[in-house]
């Protein structure tokens, strides 16, 4: 008989097949649970990752629209600050070569945009953003010249997507109504948006099949899609998607799975619907695509379980065949059955366990790879972006010591200009540390004299040792008085920062630097710098810290003496880099020795070699200068100015890079300083013209770089550009002033003439330091024509505000009240920034009531601010109505 169908007598027998039996279907349900399980995980991922990619398409969508929504709503504020009353003043202004400059500078910067056109009233063509003369061509017929024409919308219009018959693009049109001061219609501003623009980035991050992103208007109408489907442009199929039913009744999010009319495919959408514009956007995904990973795993869990069930029926079969021979042996093959189990429970949940891990490894990779890339592109943008505002505060608290103030002001202004000379030097310790960790450090390999270096460090310190009364020396040895070839910069910025450190921590006493020669190996000397101290000294513990990021050595010291714990970490990465070692000896109370070895190279004419390899420009010329100077920042151009010719020299000014050569080549000019980032032509680019102009010429006018870019190898570019020098901002306006008489010459710096005004009579809301420290930096006619721009400006706003109150359109009255918040503080108008702060407040919160109280108190408050500048600064003149 065969053993298979034979059935068991034995208790032990039937107990086996009992549990074999019941071992196989623990094994299919596990299997089925775990693929289904896995399957909803799939799910819910890809649901997950299409509401993060329907996110980032509404912040990339936004971000595009309102970046060309600037530029119509910049317009529209045009014709109310210009006051234009009728169509004729409409038409003349907007013809106007300036108009032109303005629209082809504005399409310059927005790559988005294929170009600004403004139609009148009629529908005619009045001006555009191409590099031809508009021609005779009417738009009365477009959806959005209707919309406007017939209604009062102050918002913004997209209209439907229109194919290009020239180039054979699909382009968008965003319209806003010119509006004359009674409400008239008096035109268009149009925007052109290339809808290529939208459909690239979806290309770019739309990684996996299966996928499909889509722009539609409100209404449903197709804007954009990927894939591609030129036939989808322009349908309306909001009938078809709930999801585009509910962003357009108002929703802001929503979430579908749905079945496509079009394929019968079945998919997960995410829609959002953007702020302020009729603009909703969508992510989709297939569920085949989103099923695809699993079917890989779902098979993969059937294998496992079919060989699971594949040894189970053997171990049944040799169990059987045992129990067949000898009934002792079932227990033992029970007990074997239930080892096994044990067994397979514990690598399947190894197995899960290390899956795990490994998933958890590779998204934390994934992750350090993108805040790696976020981190240098921050530090890259903020490196700019940071320095521009410090430039402008020190240079204006530069020009505000320089005239008369009181003791009391005076020392406000020294403090409020150490304060952001501590802000500017933590942001270059925070940049240099973050280019060490990131591996883009590199040093420079140059002749330099070790003696002259050492001293520059030493020098720059010995100031504010003297006002300690402390001793600061330097001891270079006989044999260290050497020519040598390395990085001298960093080995200043390392004796700096160990003497800086030193100097404060040192009551009393003195400070020691040393330096000297510990041997030669071939053509290299290990050179070993000490900096000794007198100072407070440490314990053990605090010195195994001490060279840590941000740790200093007790809790105490930042309130004690300031600073962050970055200079003793960037000098110990520095000296790392250059291949050496650095060490300290301390005991509390007894000051601290700190010691570093670096082995540096001879110079080219050897150790002995003449030691002035310093290059010099050509010496100081004791005559006033003639200044180009190319910079389109306003705050950074009038600082600039009012230094400069305080300082006697004479000064011309270039608003982009084009205009910089166009005066360069005129010649004239004994110095330039060119701005780096410039609209229509960079300052890399501008200098790389005039370079190529004066080529084969005698002539050859300096250039000096300003910028406040600090990454790595922006110096060396400057320089192959064509450049002589860099000055970095924020600069120090008498380094600037060296190095433009460094370069071109002139006389030694005059006391600036002190002027006192009596602000008795002024109104106690209204802070006049602002325009006062402008007053005298400023010829009359620039500084008058700027209070006229501002208050010209201010009875502008207050009609938008009003207008905006009575249409009761919260959005654009909150949009004026921001803007008023910037431009009262600029000008000192305290109590009228804090209403349009209070105004913005009740337009977020929806209360139109309270609302239109602040606007009327914004009303008095202004009348306030412009009596009181009239009393201050334009006394004699007549106070305008």
């Amino acid at each position: 008989m065969d053993i298979a169908t034979q059935p068991l007598r034995h208790p032990s027998s039937r107990l086996f097949v009992l549990t074999t039996i019941g071992l196989v279907l623990v094994t299919l349900a596990a299997a089925v649970v775990s693929i289904l399980q896995l399957r909803l995980q799939a799910l819910t991922a890809a649901e997950d990752d299409t509401q993060r990619l329907s996110l980032i398409l509404s912040e990339h969508a936004a971000r595009t629209v309102q970046g060309v929504d600037t530029v119509l709503q910049e317009l529209v504020e045009r014709i109310a600050r210009d006051g234009i009353a009728d169509r004729e003043g409409f038409a003349a202004l907007m013809r106007s070569a300036e108009m032109r400059a303005f629209l082809v500078g504005r399409q310059a910067r927005r790559v988005e945009a294929d170009a600004f056109s403004i139609v009148d009233a009629n529908g005619d063509l009045l001006n555009w953003s191409r590099d031809i003369e508009p021609p005779a061509f009417n738009l009365s017929d477009r959806d959005h010249f209707v919309h406007f024409r017939d209604s009062d919308d102050q918002g913004v219009f997209v209209g439907t997507p229109n194919r290009n018959h020239v180039t054979g693009r699909w382009t968008l049109f965003l319209a806003r109504r010119a509006r004359g001061p009674n409400g008239e219609f008096l035109g268009l501003f149009i925007a052109v948006l290339t809808l290529d623009y939208f459909v690239d980035f979806y290309r770019d991050i739309t990684a996996s099949d299966g996928r499909a992103i889509g722009l539609f208007r409100s209404d449903g109408t197709v804007l954009a899609r990927y894939p591609e489907d030129p036939a989808m442009i322009g349908r309306n199929i909001a009938g078809t998607s709930p999801v585009l039913q509910a962003l357009g009744a108002g929703a802001p999010i929503s979430n579908h799975w749905m079945t496509g009319n079009f394929d019968g495919l079945r998919r997960f959408v995410s829609g959002r619907r953007m702020r302020n514009y009729p603009i909703v956007v969508s992510a989709a995904v297939s569920e085949a695509a989103a099923l695809a990973a699993w079917r890989g795993g779902a098979l993969v869990i059937a294998t496992g379980a079919l060989a699971a069930l594949s040894g189970i029926g053997l171990l049944f079969v040799l169990v059987r065949r045992q129990v067949s021979l000898l009934s002792r042996s079932e227990r033992a093959l029970q007990s074997q059955v239930v080892d096994l189990r044990d067994a397979q429970a514990r690598l399947e949940a190894q197995g899960a366990a290390l899956a795990l891990a490994m998933q958890d490894a590779a998204n934390a990779r994934d992750a350090a790879d993108r805040a790696n890339r976020s981190k240098s592109d921050f530090l890259a943008n903020m490196s700019h972006e940071i320095r521009t505002p410090i430039n402008g505060v020190l240079g204006n608290l530069d020009l505000l010591r320089d005239s008369a103030l009181s003791a009391e002001q005076r020392r406000f202004a020294d403090d409020a200009r150490e304060s952001g000379r501590i802000l500017l030097h933590l942001v270059n310790d925070i940049l240099d540390l973050s280019k060490l960790e990131a591996g883009r450090m590199t040093l420079e390999a140059i002749d330099f004299d070790l003696e002259r270096t050492l001293d520059t460090a030493v020098r720059v310190l010995r100031p504010k040792a003297n006002e300690k009364g402390i001793a600061l020396t330097l001891d270079v040895a006989e044999n260290a008085r050497l020519a040598l070839r390395g990085d001298p910069s960093r080995l200043r910025q390392i004796v700096i920062n160990l003497v800086g450190n030193a100097v404060k921590f040192t009551e009393r006493g003195a400070v020691t630097v040393r330096a000297e020669a510990q041997g030669r190996d071939g053509s290299a000397t290990a050179i070993a710098i000490s900096v000794s101290d007198t100072g407070i000294g440490m314990s053990g513990a605090a010195r195994e810290r001490l060279f840590l990021k941000f740790s200093q050595a007790d809790e105490s010291t930042p309130r004690r003496f300031g600073g962050t714990g970055l200079g003793l970490a960037i000098s110990r990465q520095l000296v790392e880099l250059m291949g050496g070692e650095i060490g300290v000896e301390s005991e509390p109370g007894r000051g601290s020795t700190f010691r570093f070895v670096l082995r540096l190279c001879d110079a080219a004419g050897g150790p002995h070699a003449e030691r002035a390899t310093d290059l010099s420009p050509p010496a100081t010329l004791q005559r006033p200068c003639r200044v180009l100077l190319a910079e389109d920042n306003a705050i950074n151009q009038r600082i600039a100015v009012a230094l400069l010719e305080r300082a006697g020299h004479r000064v011309d000014h270039a608003a982009n890079g084009r205009e910089a050569v166009r005066m360069a080549l005129a010649g004239g000019y004994d110095v330039i300083l060119m701005d780096i980032q410039m609209p229509e032509l960079d300052g890399v680019a501008a200098t790389a013209l005039i370079r190529e102009a004066e080529r084969g010429t005698k002539r050859r006018v300096p250039i000096v770089a300003l910028t406040a870019h600090a990454m790595q190898g922006v110096r060396e570019e400057y320089l192959a550009a064509g450049m002589d020098d860099y000055v970095g901002k924020p600069f120090d306006n008498a380094r600037l002033l060296r190095t433009v008489e460094r370069w071109a010459g002139g006389p030694a710096h005059p006391e600036p003439p002190a002027r006192v005004h009596s602000i008795a009579d002024a109104i106690t809301d209204f802070d006049d330091a602002q325009l006062a420290m402008l007053e005298p930096a400023l010829p009359v006619a620039d500084f008058r024509g700027l209070i006229d721009s501002f208050l010209a400006g201010n009875e502008a706003r207050l009609r938008g505000l009003q207008a905006a109150l009575a249409a009761n359109d919260l959005p654009a009255l909150g949009r004026e009240a921001h803007d008023l918040v910037g431009t009262a503080g600029n000008f000192g108008a305290k109590r009228l920034q804090d209403l349009a702060r209070q105004l913005a407040a009740a337009c977020r919160a929806a209360a139109p009531d309270d609302a239109g109280r602040i606007v009327t108190e914004i009303g008095h408050a202004a009348d306030d601010v412009r009596r009181a500048i009239h009393a201050r600064f334009l006394a004699g003149t007549a106070i305008p109505a």
